[in-house]
């Protein structure tokens, strides 16, 4: 059975949190890879999941991420 988001790149941001938790794991069973940006580094390690520090509500640190 194919996953419908096999070879899709997600990217969440506040995926450390409770809510985002549960949808990073919501995502990768249905095969994607996440990117989680979040300010919290505290999280499980993933080979689905890479983790990207950052303040989405500083201009700076979100320009960062993404460059």
């Amino acid at each position: 059975m194919t996953k419908k988001l096999n070879d899709k790149i997600i990217v969440i941001t506040g995926g450390s949190g409770l809510i985002g938790q549960a949808i990073v794991k919501s995502l990768i069973a249905d095969g994607a890879f996440v990117v989680n940006l979040d300010i919290d580094a505290s999280r499980d390690v993933n080979e689905q999941v890479d983790f990207i520090e950052c303040d989405i509500c500083n201009h700076e640190s979100s320009k960062s991420a993404i460059n």
